[in-house]
């Protein structure tokens, strides 16, 4: 009787287990770097997502020390105390993240089970994706169908928030 009991305990373990609701996109209050790869170039930023907005910063390309913030109403671009405010382009990388990352702010999106991962195949403006994330809902990678536009995420961090 103990061995059945432990068999259907868990199986309904296992079973609460598998399900892709349970896995919330952390897309707020979070940094991270991105190994980029656009229309054949190669870019690495740094990526500190805000409550209301992105920053980004290229670490390794050709614009080193570029920084942009990103937010509804556009972006603002600078580098070497230069800036400029721009209405958001659909081509600028930073907004194909930012626009990704604001796709998760609503809750009409779900998750898929890869066996051990998670990923969400979605559209934006920019075209169809997958997110890739791990399942405490931290992102992997982001590919866009077109083949033009795919992302690797490390050194991830979670910020504290009050």
């Amino acid at each position: 009787m103990k061995k059945i009991i432990c068999a259907l305990l868990s199986l309904v373990l296992l079973c609460s287990c598998s399900s892709a609701g349970n896995v919330k996109v952390v897309n707020r209050n979070i940094s991270y770097k991105a190994h980029i790869f656009y229309f054949g170039k190669e870019i690495d930023l740094f990526c500190n997502i805000k409550e209301n907005c992105a920053e980004y910063t290229v670490i390794n390309g050709m614009a080193d020390g570029f920084t942009a913030i990103v937010d509804g109403d556009g972006i603002k671009v600078g580098i070497e105390g230069l800036e400029k405010e721009i209405e958001t382009e659909d081509s600028a990388v930073f907004s194909v993240l930012y626009g990704v990352t604001s796709f998760f702010d609503g809750q009409n999106y779900k998750l898929n089970n890869d066996g051990g991962n998670f990923f969400l195949d979605g559209e934006t403006s920019f075209g169809k994706f997958r997110y890739s994330l791990t399942p405490a809902g931290l992102p992997i990678s982001l590919e866009f169908e077109n083949g033009n536009f795919s992302v690797k995420f490390y050194d991830i961090t979670l910020k504290k928030t009050k």
